[in-house]
């Protein structure tokens, strides 16, 4: 057997040539790592000028989002549910005098499902029929008047008897 004569030059190529095997077996790792953090950085840097731009109006948001949930809250109490019917026959009777009429009849309908098209919803139409003396231009003003109030008023017959 042949001695092998190690000098300090042959161990300092053989420890480069080490370096640049391992060097090379993980320099793919290495640029798929730059690249992932690259996109990471870019997505970062967008959130940022995102939020750049819409932090200022967060507030008028907010306000904005306040405003629209006080005014479903206000809707919703004007839809009628089956509890509030003697409600609704009494503020109608009630507010029928301040317009000088006289209500003879108040009778529910048949509650009726609203539909827009094929979609059924979860709202129905609650048919009252009201039968009322009274002038001619009160009837009318009455009639305005319950369908600007708390509640869905829609006035869709009205047959009028004169004397």
């Amino acid at each position: 057997m042949q001695k092998i004569n190690l000098d300090k030059q042959v161990i300092v190529f053989f420890a480069l040539a080490l370096a640049v095997v391992v060097e090379l077996a993980l320099f793919p790792l290495a640029v798929r790592k730059i690249v992932m953090l690259n996109k990471d950085t870019a997505k970062l840097a967008s959130d940022l000028d995102y939020i750049g731009r819409e932090w200022p109006q967060k507030d008028l948001y907010e306000s904005i989002k306040g405003g629209r949930q006080t005014e479903i809250e206000n809707v919703k109490v004007r839809f009628l549910s089956s509890d509030r019917v003697s409600k609704v026959f009494s503020f109608i009777s009630a507010s029928s005098k301040s317009f000088d009429i006289e209500v003879q009849a108040l009778s529910p309908g048949k509650p009726i499902p609203y539909s827009q098209g094929e979609e059924e919803s979860e709202f129905t139409y609650f048919p009252i029929k009201i039968k009322a003396r009274g002038s001619f231009h009160n009837l009318v003003e009455f009639l305005n008047f319950l369908q600007g109030s708390d509640y869905f008023f829609e006035g869709r017959e009205l047959s009028l008897v004169y004397d």
